[in-house]
């Protein structure tokens, strides 16, 4: 589902990031429960409805370790 918002995302990290989303770039927030895979050589995660969302360098660690976490 996609949501247009009039904020800036970095408004709702805080709020969000307690439910399980992540930003994984700069205009993408994704829900963790419905990551399906992702390629670690070229940051891409696929969601579970088949959608693909690049993950920034900048994030990849951040995801990296919230996706380690999941699978223990």
């Amino acid at each position: 589902t996609v949501h247009m918002i009039s904020k800036v995302l970095k408004e709702y990290v805080p709020k969000l990031s307690n439910h399980g989303f992540l930003r994984i770039h700069q205009s993408h927030f994704i829900n963790l429960n419905y990551v399906r895979s992702h390629s670690k050589g070229d940051h891409v995660v696929t969601m579970s409805d088949g959608s693909q969302v690049s993950v920034s360098r900048q994030n990849k660690d951040d995801f990296v370790r919230e996706m380690a976490k999941r699978s223990m």
